[in-house]
């Protein structure tokens, strides 16, 4: 169930990239689980999406995936096309132009794409003018070899080639990167968050999740991929309705697929062309929703350590920064028991142990969850003062001997284990930067040079001029070389191991491939452009996916409105207004609806 009610919020994304397309989500059809990689398959679905009504509603690309490609050109090295399209590209371009559509193709940034044909590594100014020249709208850019090079840089060289063109051309790339970047945000327009996704629920639903932890890099000219819709494809209907309204909420490509365009069914065809949902996702504003409940309570978000960044004159780098960034705010009746607000995110610094990966100890988990100022488990204190280095002490949180818990950063992000057969990379470039919390240890002061009675991965430090909780486990420098000739070049001043870097407590946005955390039930949410100029709406999806039927509820604050707040609701899928409701509002949902 999908709906809206007022909500004056607005939440600013990263700058993507600025080439004059994909202001908002691209919408239409790419031949990948089609049977129809040929000009007269495209031009099929070109006329199905005309005919429909499809292509007034915003389904305007007709796009070919793997499989139009023949053997470069001996004089020229130019791609050509193979059998399937016998006129052409160029020709087919200029067919689906006549028709107020436009046109994709399929590349990839290695040597060969998918199915073996030619790719345009180090090709990239040939293939981006001959692309150009055709006509093309649209290019889908593929990983099919050279896997360690760098993904991103691979589609960067590919974002130049395009934009020396001088035509406005959707980049659309697949990093399969466990960590994206802001860095992505100005490579492409779309950029693929998971693997291939299938007509199973289990697949769409866990694309979503993944989906969710990128919901930061997101804004106009630049969105998450959670791959291609699957309506069409023999899902069950409810199951394709979840999908395709999570996508919409997403702020994610509305991209068709299905094996037979002219076979989608009326109600098929109803789903995909609600005008309301549309609009959604098509919303100016550009803020994708965010899953915010699951199982009838906030949806703990991560927290862990970062290499300590600091501003720069950049579009992306401000957002980096302000996930490092802290407030404090002194609890009531208390001189020294703080809040810790996240500022990027509003949220405050908690300990968890039902939301933690492991019932094992330590089992105390730090997460991010909406700030409450009666919750011990958000209140923390200081073995020495926070005005210098100290251990961060729960308040509400104790060990299995009732002793009192700090904050620690983890060994595998402090003595960085190495990964790979050619070269030492640390645990930190696969997202291993977790923080965790153990019994606090006592930490006296030193009685002579050389002792070694301390324990760094529990002393932070409150840096107030920049807001940051930076760990002090010191990192990698004089006092730790290689050198051959270390006894003359470098000083050994301690047996304590460095890390590769200096680490602050941040927002993550991942810490493994998986998704955001699952529920049976989840409410999914954020703004949309409002119907006044006083306030923005904010949409809603209840989403049950439990076997069984289920009732979903949502209080109102947990939204951000105010407890008391009487709100006019619609249901967008039924298209119909469900009247006021005060404090809270819930529904009855089928299993996978």
């Amino acid at each position: 169930m999908i709906l809206t009610c007022i909500f004056m919020f607005l939440v600013p994304g990263v700058c993507a990239l600025e080439n004059g397309v994909a202001r908002t989500p691209p919408m239409g059809f790419n031949t990948y689980f089609a049977d129809m990689t040929s000009e007269e398959g495209m031009l099929e679905a070109a006329k199905v999406l005309v005919s429909s009504g499809l292509a007034k509603l915003g389904y305007v690309y007709v796009n070919s995936d793997a499989g139009w490609a023949g053997p470069r050109d001996n004089a020229t090295g130019q791609l050509t096309t193979n059998g399937n399209f016998p006129h052409g590209f160029k020709w087919l371009c200029d067919q689906l132009h006549s028709m107020g559509l436009l046109c994709g193709i399929y590349t990839a940034f290695s040597s060969v794409q998918c199915d073996g044909s030619p790719g345009s590594l180090y090709r990239e100014p040939l293939d981006a003018a001959t692309f150009a020249a055709w006509g093309v709208d649209y290019v889908k850019v593929d990983n099919c070899a050279e896997y360690a090079l760098d993904p991103s840089v691979r589609a960067a060289a590919f974002r130049d080639a395009l934009n020396a063109t001088g035509r406005a051309v959707v980049l659309s790339f697949e990093p399969f990167s466990l960590t994206p970047d802001p860095y992505v945000a100005r490579v492409g327009n779309l950029w693929r968050t998971t693997k291939d996704v299938s007509s199973d629920y289990a697949s769409m639903m866990l694309r979503a999740d993944q989906t969710d932890k990128w919901a930061a890099f997101a804004a106009p000219g630049g969105w998450n991929d959670p791959d291609m819709l699957q309506v069409g494809n023999n899902a069950d209907i409810a199951e394709v309705r979840s999908q395709f309204a999570l996508w919409a909420l997403l702020k994610a490509p509305l991209i068709l697929s299905p094996r037979d365009m002219g076979k989608l069914t009326a109600a098929e065809l109803a789903l995909v062309g609600n005008a309301e949902l549309i609009a959604v996702n098509q919303d100016p504003l550009g803020i994708p929703a965010r899953k915010l409940i699951i199982d009838g309570a906030p949806v703990p978000w991560l927290v862990g350590v970062e290499t300590c960044t600091e501003p720069a004159i950049d579009s992306a780098q401000p957002l980096v920064a302000d996930r490092q960034r802290w407030t404090t705010i002194v609890l009531p009746k208390s001189n020294d028991t703080v809040q810790f607000v996240n500022n990027a995110t509003g949220r405050c610094l908690t300990l968890s142990l039902t939301a933690a990966t492991t019932q094992t100890w330590p089992g105390w988990t730090p997460y991010l969850l909406p700030c409450d100022a009666t919750d011990p488990f958000q209140a923390w204190t200081f073995d020495r003062d926070i005005r210098t280095i100290t251990a961060l002490v729960n308040v509400g949180a104790t060990s299995q001997q009732g002793s009192p818990v700090a904050l620690s950063i983890a060994n595998s992000t402090l003595y960085s284990a190495v990964h790979g057969p050619d070269t030492a990379v640390p645990d930190a470039a696969y997202g291993i930067n977790i923080v965790s919390a153990s019994p606090l240890q006592t930490e006296p002061p030193c009685d002579s040079r050389w002792c070694e009675n301390y324990s760094p991965e529990q002393q932070w430090f409150y840096d107030r001029s920049s807001q940051r909780v930076a760990g002090s486990v010191f990192s990698a420098s004089i006092n730790h070389c290689f050198d051959s000739r270390s006894a003359d070049y470098c000083y050994q001043l301690t047996a304590h191991l460095p890390t590769t870097a200096r680490y602050c407590l941040a927002n993550l946005y991942s810490t493994s491939p998986s998704g955001t955390l699952v529920g049976n039930t989840e409410v999914w949410g954020g703004p949309v452009t409002g119907s006044s100029s006083a306030a923005n709406d904010f949409v809603v999806a209840f989403v049950n996916r439990s076997p069984q039927n289920a009732t979903i509820s949502v209080e109102f604050s947990w939204l951000g409105f105010r407890p008391e707040a009487t709100l006019c609701v619609r249901d967008l899928i039924a298209a119909r207004n469900l009247g006021t409701y005060t404090a809270s509002f819930s529904s009855a949902l089928a299993t996978h609806d």
